[in-house]
């Protein structure tokens, strides 16, 4: 039979959630009439677009010799029902960028845009009739990108053509993506520097390094304490004194314990106000 062999099984309806009926049958139809099926004839062919829970809900309570209206209006009562539309419609009024994206950490903020994009107009088919204005979906729309900063210059016309505001977000994401990556490829080679002096640096580096580090923390820790900061001058004068006088060849138990020393005096230097 010519409509057998030419049915894609993967357009099949299974009854699931977000698994639209009315989709499936506008595929169905077409398909009937360019293999010459008249409608009268189309419940014939029915059940070939039905798989899984929609399938076995067919087979054991419609009649196979009802009409094809009969069939469709069957399986339509019985899995479009006002709870999944409960569903549909939390996602539909609760969905955000700012979700898509802590849902999706592996993906980039144009991939979260058109995830987004996808699942409200998702949302919009499974709603049905009353919401399948190009107008109820922008407003969907601006809705959940309202919480993501970067996206506000995008938003600021609220009588914006769907097709535009989602050519506008896709351009505006491509931009913070780049400046992203581009951020992210001048810090690389600070932090490549730094790991190389800590993996391969000589003693008295290192030693220096976690100095500065110790010292920078202090300097916060004041600051934050609400005394005087200490100037710049003062600071590099300690440090240049400091690092004249600290020596690190030796191995004696006294030595190590007066570098410890030397140490608490420069948190000391700093924490004192």
């Amino acid at each position: 039979m010519k409509f057998t062999k030419a049915w894609d099984k993967t357009k099949n309806y299974l009854g699931d959630l977000y698994d639209i009926l009315d989709d499936k049958v506008r595929i169905f139809l077409q398909l009937c009439r360019l293999t010459e099926i008249q409608l009268s004839q189309c419940w014939a062919v029915f059940p070939e677009m039905l798989s899984g829970r929609a399938e076995t809900y067919y087979m054991h309570h419609v009649n196979p010799d009802a009409s094809f209206a009969q069939m469709y209006w069957a399986i339509k009562s019985y899995f479009d029902t006002e709870s999944n539309h409960a569903l549909y419609y939390q996602d539909w009024t609760s969905i955000t960028l700012v979700d898509v994206r802590c849902e999706n950490t592996g993906k980039t903020l144009p991939e979260a845009v058109e995830i987004l994009v996808e699942k409200l107009h998702l949302c919009q088919c499974a709603l049905g009739p009353y919401y399948i204005s190009p107008e109820h979906l922008v407003s969907a729309i601006i809705r959940a990108c309202q919480g993501s900063p970067e996206m506000s210059e995008v938003l600021s016309e609220s009588t914006i053509k769907f097709e535009t505001l989602v050519s506008r977000l896709r351009a505006k994401a491509a931009i913070m993506q780049k400046k992203e990556a581009a951020r992210s490829t001048l810090e690389k080679p600070v932090e490549g520097i730094a790991r190389h002096l800590r993996d391969h640096g000589d003693a008295k580096t290192v030693k220096i390094m976690a100095l500065n580090n110790k010292v920078t923390a202090n300097v916060g820790y004041r600051h934050a304490k609400g005394k005087a900061n200490v100037s710049d001058k003062t600071y590099r004068a300690f440090l240049m004194d400091f690092e004249a006088s600290y020596n690190i060849t030796s191995d004696s138990e006294d030595e190590k314990e007066t570098n410890n020393n030397d140490e608490d005096e420069a948190t000391v230097y700093f924490m004192v106000g």
